[in-house]
């Protein structure tokens, strides 16, 4: 259980040992709620619910040019894995920043650090430190 700097809560769940699937996501707010089935983007049907809801198509990117034809195929983390080293490699290739650049990638990552921190505590609620991007 995390709270935002906005004073949301936000629960992260990691299964990956439970029969039903351990890597999906899903978002629920007070108008809408919306998950990604079991398979990821590779074969979950992602919902919508809430005020005119239904399914949600999910474009096939890892079908399309946007990967070499050696990366297009099913990698871990719901098929992210060869979109964030195919950006990563583009990056150094063409000089310039990745799309999710240090600072994006601290904000994802440092909460999910902390809060095992936090469950080798007991739970204790800890601050999760804030990385800002330099003034230019």
């Amino acid at each position: 259980m995390m709270l935002t700097d906005k004073g949301h809560m936000c629960r992260c769940n990691v299964f990956y040992i439970c029969q039903a699937g351990g890597e999906r996501a899903q978002w629920f707010g007070d108008k809408a709620t919306l998950y990604m089935g079991k398979g990821g983007v590779h074969g979950g049907g992602e919902q919508l619910r809430g005020t005119g809801a239904g399914p949600v198509a999910v474009p096939q990117y890892w079908k399309s040019d946007m990967l070499p034809e050696q990366m297009r195929h099913a990698s871990g983390h719901g098929g992210s894995a060869v979109f964030i080293s195919a950006e990563f490699v583009n990056a150094l290739l063409e000089d310039r920043e990745p799309a999710i650049d240090l600072y994006e990638s601290l904000a994802m990552t440092v909460p999910g650090i902390v809060g095992h921190q936090s469950s080798l505590k007991d739970g204790q609620q800890l601050v999760v430190p804030q990385f800002e991007r330099p003034k230019a």
